[in-house]
């Protein structure tokens, strides 16, 4: 079984894999200039949208997610020996734990955009000082806009008023 995870988890591998998914990003970077016609403008990284319909043009990226899911397999194979050698070894743990949060904090945020990217809502509900109904806030109403400028009057931040009146009565106002 070790041996698999060492096959696994190989450093070499891990590399290469890592190759192949700059050059399928680069490719998807290519097609998405080329056909900007396939995506909306301010395109939603919404990953269901190369799926409904599965287009040719979008090979790129079916291509990147396996790649992504090889690697995937590498950095918990990784982890698994991480794991296996911080608890064999008594010296040299700051080496061993190093690499372990690495490998954790990487398939963490590949896991964060995988779910972000397929169930993440994209939908867009604009707020007015008319108010809005959201589930399970209530009534949300903007009560102020105000966009700060540097001096060259390009804008430099946006602060919002916003009230919120839940369903109970209770009224809360934060700014954002």
């Amino acid at each position: 079984m070790y041996n698999w995870i060492k096959i696994l988890g190989d450093r070499h591998a891990g590399f290469i894999l890592c190759l192949i998914v700059v050059l399928n990003l680069i490719a998807g970077s290519l097609v998405m200039n080329s056909h900007p016609e396939l995506y909306p403008s301010f395109f939603h990284l919404d990953l269901n949208y190369f799926f409904h319909p599965v287009r040719g043009e979008h090979v790129w990226l079916y291509a990147l997610l396996l790649t992504f899911t090889l690697f995937g397999i590498n950095l918990l194979a990784c982890i698994i020996d991480s794991v296996i050698r911080l608890l064999n070894n008594k010296a040299g743990r700051l080496r061993a734990s190093a690499a372990l949060l690495f490998h954790v904090a990487l398939v963490t945020t590949m896991i964060a955009h995988l779910v972000e990217g397929f169930y993440g809502s994209t939908q867009r509900l604009p707020i007015t000082a008319q108010g809005v109904e959201l589930p399970e806030l209530g009534r949300v109403q903007g009560e102020s806009l105000k966009n700060i400028y540097y001096s060259d009057n390009s804008l430099k931040d946006t602060e919002v008023a916003l009230s919120f009146s839940k369903p109970g009565g209770q009224r809360i106002s934060k700014d954002i």
